[in-house]
C-alpha cells in the first residue's frame, strides 16, 4: 500500500508542475559522493526508450557531470562488467577530464527500486577509470548515489 501511495504522490508531482510555457516541468534529483565529497545535481535529464534508461546529472558549480545507462525493464540490480550494457561516465572541469566504467573497465552497479514510464528511482555506485587522452588520472570512486528522476 505504501508503494502505491508513493507512486501516486510521484505522479501528482509530475502532472502538477508546469514550466513557464505550461508544459510539464522536469523533476529530478541525483546526489552522490565523489571521492568522499558530496555532490548534488543542479540539472537532471532522464530518458527511457527501448528498455534503455539513460540518466545525466550536472552540478554546474563544481563543473561535474555524471551519466549512466542500463538496459532493463524492471526493478533489479544492473551490474557493470563483462557481457553487460550498464555503463557510467564522469566528466570534471573545463576542459573536461573524463572517467568511465563499462564492460571492460571499472566496476559498479545501478539498483532500480522503481521504474515506470514516467519515473525512475534507485541507487548507484561506481569505480571509474580514466579515459585515455582526456587528461584524467587515477581511479574515481562514486558512492552513496541516489536518484529519483522524471523520465522525459
Amino acid at each position: 500500500m505504501r508503494a502505491e501511495r508513493d507512486v501516486a504522490q510521484s505522479l501528482r508531482l509530475v502532472v502538477g508542475r508546469r514550466n513557464w510555457r505550461g508544459a510539464p516541468a522536469p523533476i529530478g534529483t541525483v546526489a552522490f559522493m565523489l571521492d568522499g565529497v558530496q555532490h548534488a545535481a543542479s540539472r537532471v535529464a532522464a530518458t527511457y526508450s527501448g528498455a534503455i534508461l539513460a540518466v545525466t546529472a550536472t552540478e554546474a558549480a563544481q563543473q561535474t557531470t555524471l551519466g549512466f545507462t542500463l538496459t532493463g525493464t524492471a526493478a533489479a540490480t544492473y551490474r557493470i562488467g563483462p557481457l553487460t550494457t550498464t555503463n557510467a561516465t564522469l566528466q570534471v572541469g573545463d576542459p573536461a577530464r573524463a572517467w568511465r566504467a563499462g564492460s571492460s573497465v571499472g566496476s559498479g552497479s545501478v539498483t532500480l527500486t522503481m521504474l515506470t514510464p514516467l519515473l525512475a528511482v534507485g541507487t548507484f555506485t561506481f569505480s571509474m577509470e580514466p579515459v585515455a587522452g582526456s587528461g584524467a588520472t587515477g581511479t574515481r570512486l562514486v558512492t552513496d548515489g541516489v536518484f529519483n528522476v522524471t523520465i522525459g
